[in-house]
C-alpha cells in the first residue's frame, strides 16, 4: 500500500473513531439531561407536597364535642362543704367531656355544664344528701353536704387515696383544703400535670396525663399556696392479648 493511502486511511480511523467519541458524548449528555429533568420534577413535586400538608391539615374540621344527648356519667363529688363552690363534669359513653347537658339536683335546683363539659356551682346550706341527675337519663348520683366546720383544716391534707389506679380511667382522692373550682387545683403525677374533672373542697377526681408510663408515680396536690404531702399510687395499664392458634385440651 503506497504511503498516500495509508495516510488516507488513517484520517479516516480517525475521523470514525472522532465521530464514536461525539455519538457517546451526544448519548451522555442526552441522559444526563432527562435525570436531571427528573431530579427537577420531583424536587418541584415535593416542595408542592410539602407545603400543601400543613394546609391540609388546617382545613381538616376538629373533632366534634358530645351532643347533650350523649351524656351518660355524671361526676359529682361525693362530699361537698355547705355553702362552699364545688365542680361537676358530665362524661359520654366514650369517656369525653360533654358540654351543654342539664344536670337536675334533688333540691330543685339546676344548671348546665360550660364548653369545657364541667359545671361550677355553690353547695346548698342544708347539710345532708343531695342527689343530681342527668335530664332525660335514668339514675342519680348522691353527694354528701358537710359543714364548714367538719371541713375546715389549717392545711391541705389527703384522708384517702388509691394505692393502685388505672392510666386510662379517673380516680378519686380525699382531704381537706381543696379549691372547689377544678382548674384552681394543680395535681402533678410523675412530673406531668393532671386534669382535675371534679373537685370541691374535700374531693377531687382525677384523670392521669396520657404522657404517664405503668408504675409507681409520685402525686401532688396543691391549691391557693396550700400543699399537701406528697404521696405514691402505682398506676397499671389493661391490655388484651389475642391467640389465634387453635385451642387445646
Amino acid at each position: 500500500m503506497s504511503f498516500a493511502a495509508l495516510n488516507t486511511v488513517n484520517q479516516y480511523k480517525k475521523s470514525l473513531s472522532g465521530a464514536r467519541r461525539a455519538f457517546r458524548r451526544r448519548e451522555l449528555l442526552h441522559y444526563n439531561s432527562r435525570m436531571a429533568a427528573r431530579r427537577k420534577f420531583f424536587f418541584v413535586a415535593w416542595w408542592i407536597a410539602s407545603g400543601l400538608a400543613p394546609a391540609l391539615v388546617a382545613q381538616q374540621p376538629p373533632l366534634a364535642p358530645p351532643r347533650p344527648t350523649a351524656a351518660r356519667i355524671l361526676l359529682l363529688p361525693r362530699r361537698i362543704v355547705s355553702g362552699e363552690r364545688a365542680t361537676l363534669a358530665v362524661l359520654d359513653v366514650n369517656g369525653r367531656l360533654a358540654p351543654g347537658v342539664t344536670i337536675h339536683f334533688s333540691n330543685g335546683d339546676h344548671l348546665t355544664t360550660d364548653a369545657t363539659g364541667r359545671a361550677l356551682f355553690v353547695a346548698p346550706l342544708n347539710p345532708g344528701v343531695i342527689f343530681g341527675s342527668i335530664e332525660g337519663r335514668p339514675g342519680r348520683v348522691s353527694s354528701m353536704i358537710l359543714t364548714a366546720t367538719e371541713a375546715s383544716a389549717p392545711s391541705m391534707e389527703i384522708s384517702a387515696a388509691p394505692h393502685v389506679a388505672s392510666l386510662t380511667d379517673r380516680f378519686e382522692v380525699f382531704g381537706k383544703g381543696f379549691c372547689g373550682d377544678a382548674d384552681a387545683n394543680h395535681v402533678t403525677i410523675g412530673d406531668h400535670g393532671a386534669l382535675v374533672l371534679a373537685s370541691s373542697p374535700l374531693a377531687l377526681t382525677v384523670l392521669p396525663p396520657t404522657e404517664l408510663e405503668p408504675g409507681p408515680a409520685k402525686l401532688t396536690v396543691s391549691c391557693a399556696k396550700r400543699d399537701a404531702p406528697e404521696f405514691s399510687v402505682v398506676f397499671v395499664e389493661l391490655e388484651l392479648a389475642a391467640d389465634a392458634s387453635p385451642l387445646r385440651r
